[in-house]
């Protein structure tokens, strides 16, 4: 599978026939962030659009949303920064295992409640 968290994440919202409303809502973000997220781009501080980054515990809530293998999901997000030859700090640039993320104690977090 080569899809980016973007193609991913419509393939499978697509396929629960929710709109990107219901699945934002189900996420526990934004519709407008979710459509960023899906478009893989966002307006930067110069207006421009930008590569989208997003911290690891919204890939993990959107795939809980979708019911996606969050490891998968994971790994789609550096599917996308590989392509546009990006690198740093953020999920979208650092694949982790829910392990790794699991450790962090990031389960306390709202996306384990659901």
């Amino acid at each position: 599978m080569n899809d980016t968290l973007g193609e991913l994440m419509r393939t499978a919202r697509t396929r629960l026939t929710l709109s990107g409303r219901e699945a934002a809502r189900r996420a526990g973000i934004s519709e407008s962030r979710w459509r960023q997220l899906e478009a893989v781009q966002q307006p930067g501080r110069d207006g421009e659009l930008q590569p989208v980054s997003t911290t690891t515990e919204t890939v993990l809530q959107i795939a809980a949303a979708l019911a996606l293998d969050p490891s998968i999901a994971l790994r789609a997000t550096s599917r996308r920064s590989r392509r546009r030859g990006r690198t740093g700090h953020h999920a979208a640039t650092r694949p982790r295992t829910p392990e790794a993320v699991t450790n962090r104690k990031v389960a306390s977090s709202s996306w384990s409640a659901r």
